[in-house]
């Protein structure tokens, strides 16, 4: 697993008891930055650094069982909008802006008093599109399918706060929640850099390119009954890749540099 870090700055806008939960996400009280820590994703009120920092503990706990940051869900920015599992939108409730822009846009955000921030985001490389990943004619690969990271994303209307494909796929897999692997083979999955080329004799069933800090460039799952004994990581999705992450059926997890 990876290392996850949280802070206490925001401690104060959290219940001291589970039955105020819901009363501290509709807190709408500003916060004063000149004494105390705004980690609200930018909505300035004490509801929303509860939700905000809620979720970015969920978000850490998931890096330690080795998920990465996608652009969706909890490991994600999703986790700003924890609020929404608990309480329906309200004039009380704000949600944070989606952080996938697409369009070019230059902005100053301004984080203190006398600090600002500015920042441009650039258009998307690339179309978007979805493949699938596996032929119609054979049911026995029914539920396989290969997943880009850059794909064209549906505009969610949930809460937001869920696991991607590819981190809901690890942990499905993962020895730390299938206490049955634990006498099973584990150093069964292996990469050969030369050939970008993984094997495994009990099935690969994830596989991830990250780049700087943990992003995703790159997942693909495979979670039905046909196991996939090989995978050739496509040359394309590696650039600015640092590190190739796999996981096989019995939950062994192989991280190897690019």
């Amino acid at each position: 697993g990876g290392l996850a870090l949280f802070g206490t700055g925001c401690l104060h806008t959290w219940p001291s008891v589970v039955e105020d939960v819901v009363t501290c996400f509709l807190d709408p009280t500003p916060v004063d930055t000149q004494y105390l820590m705004d980690d609200s994703c930018y909505r300035g009120t004490f509801g929303s650094c509860f939700s905000t920092t809620l979720g970015s503990v969920c978000h850490e706990l998931g890096h330690t069982f080795d998920l990465g940051h996608p652009r969706q869900g909890i490991m994600g920015r999703g986790f700003d909008n924890v609020h929404l599992v608990f309480v329906a939108v309200t004039s009380g409730t704000v949600r944070a802006a989606n952080p996938r822009k697409t369009n070019p846009q230059c902005s100053t955000v301004t984080l203190v008093h006398n600090l600002n921030v500015e920042c441009v985001i650039g258009s998307p490389l690339k179309q978007r599109s979805r493949t699938p990943a596996r032929d119609p004619q054979r049911p026995a690969d029914g539920l396989d399918r290969v997943t880009n990271i850059s794909n064209k994303q549906a505009e969610e209307d949930d809460d937001l706060t869920y696991w991607s494909p590819g981190c809901a796929a690890l942990l499905a897999f993962h020895r730390w929640f299938n206490t049955e692997q634990e006498n099973l083979p584990k150093d069964d999955l292996h990469f050969d850099r030369s050939r970008l080329l993984l094997t495994g004799s009990a099935g690969v069933r994830v596989v991830e390119v990250r780049g700087p800090g943990g992003s995703v460039l790159g997942a693909w799952q495979f979670p039905g009954t046909r196991r996939r004994h090989q995978f050739l990581v496509p040359a394309q999705v590696l650039s600015g890749a640092q590190l190739i992450v796999a996981e096989d059926s019995n939950g062994n997890i192989i991280k190897a540099n690019v």
